[in-house]
């Protein structure tokens, strides 16, 4: 499907694996976290361990931002049983290729519970 066709129906392209604006955008535009080399959205206090649904009004503010807190860490490509994460870590403007292959990934989430940052997040419960 096409860039314009999404415009059109604002749907999810099954197909390709891709919308339009991801939330995983949005939550990094407003300065919520960033996105990891697994390709989800990590927080300093969750790690990839979130969800964010609210029709709560957020203030709209120049927060920045916020740039990759993986570092040299790699254990998430370490921990993919099909190899599909490259362990790049995301510049803005990277397309979603350079850090996973998204066809590749059988969706196990063993990248999001072996994550230092969400490993963090649990050892608190």
């Amino acid at each position: 499907m096409s860039e314009n066709a999404l415009k059109r129906t604002s749907s999810y392209d099954k197909a390709h694996h891709v919308s339009l604006l991801s939330h995983k955008t949005i939550a990094c535009l407003a300065g919520m976290g960033w996105i990891g080399k697994n390709d989800l959205l990590l927080t300093k206090d969750f790690g990839c361990a979130l969800s964010i649904l609210t029709d709560m009004p957020l203030p709209i503010e120049k927060t920045g931002q916020m740039h990759s807190q993986c570092g040299l860490c790699n254990k998430c490509k370490t921990i993919c049983p099909t190899d599909s994460i490259h362990g790049v870590e995301r510049k803005l403007g990277m397309p979603r290729e350079d850090l996973l292959n998204v066809f590749q990934c059988e969706k196990c989430l063993k990248c999001m519970i072996m994550c230092p940052w969400t490993i963090q997040y649990a050892l608190q419960l």
